[in-house]
């Protein structure tokens, strides 16, 4: 194997572990370092990996966004289904007759 360090996430054989040689997996020790201090690195530049940078976010990625509509649409959806059952029992109502 090549002494470059290299880094797979994103592999075939075990899809739940990173793969790496040791130059790789000490070289993305001291990523995920300068990521802590500066919030942002660029992997391309530093070593070869499946991956284009590493990135600190301070909010939690498993928490879901709440879906919200904008006020006009929620109206307009409140004035649409009340319309409609308003108007589908009369229509049944007037099918019957």
């Amino acid at each position: 194997m090549s002494d470059k360090p290299w880094i797979k996430i994103y592999n075939e054989v075990d899809s739940d572990c990173i793969l790496g040689n040791k130059a790789g997996l000490t070289t993305l020790r001291d990523a995920i370092d300068y990521t802590l201090d500066n919030r942002i690195y660029s992997v391309e530049e530093n070593f070869q990996a499946d991956f284009k940078s590493i990135i600190l976010v301070d909010k939690n990625w498993q928490q879901p966004k709440p879906e919200k509509l904008p006020l006009w649409q929620s109206a307009l959806l409140v004035i649409i289904l009340s319309v409609w059952a308003g108007l589908l029992p009369i229509y049944a109502l007037w099918s019957l007759v």
